[in-house]
């Protein structure tokens, strides 16, 4: 906010970038080892943690994009930068606010518990215990009795959770609703497509990681 010209706020995004590759780093090796074994205590309070935190850096960011935004240098910006970039950012700010920090971190919160779930699952299968992922290669057997078996024991089983899977979709709908109607949409639609529109903006910025 207090750069003198063009040049200096790119030299403070540099900066900017940095941090944001370090975060994105740290937060995606803990989700993958996490996501590996739900069970390892470490990573469980790791996983938690960038649940907690994930919202507030979300939100330091959306300042940042904000400072830019309006910065007095915006035209040379947009030229030296690109305007799609700042595209990205003026959606980004339609989808963050301080006041839905809480239900975001609700939010993923309700993800780690369905990762969580769905990872502990087990299946018996013709004398033999296996993951999700593992009964997942019976599907494509060239036997045709196979993958109808294998199909059949992970419909049972997701029977079996279906109640668990029921309670964390509703809680799920009515947060994500709770947090369109603070940002004053009608309902969660709205909200759900500016968020793809961040997507596009992270793979921005990584790229921009990746090419510095």
């Amino acid at each position: 906010k207090n750069a003198k010209n063009a040049d200096e706020v790119i030299g403070w995004r540099e900066k900017y970038l940095e941090l944001v590759a370090r975060y994105s780093t740290a937060m995606n090796l803990s989700y993958i080892r996490y996501s590996c074994n739900t069970a390892d205590e470490f990573y469980v309070k790791e996983n938690d943690y960038f649940d907690e935190i994930g919202p507030q850096v979300g939100n330091l960011m959306n300042m940042y994009n904000d400072a830019l935004l309006n910065s007095p240098f915006r035209a040379e910006l947009e030229e030296k930068l690109s305007p799609v970039l700042f595209k990205h950012m003026e959606v980004q700010a339609k989808a963050m606010s301080p006041e839905i920090i809480e239900d975001m971190i609700e939010e993923n919160k309700l993800c780690s518990e369905y990762s969580k779930l769905m990872a502990g699952l087990e299946f018996q299968f013709r004398g033999d215990t296996y993951s999700r992922a593992a009964l997942a290669g019976f599907f494509k057997d060239d036997d045709r009795e196979t993958r109808k078996e294998a199909y059949e024991v992970f419909g049972k089983k997701m029977l079996e959770v279906a109640p668990q899977l029921d309670d964390i979709y509703d809680r799920m709908v009515k947060v994500r609703d709770r947090m369109a109607k603070k940002l004053g949409y009608k309902n969660f639609v709205e909200l759900g497509y500016y968020r793809m529109g961040i997507g596009v903006a992270a793979l921005y910025v990584v790229m921009l990681v990746v090419r510095n």
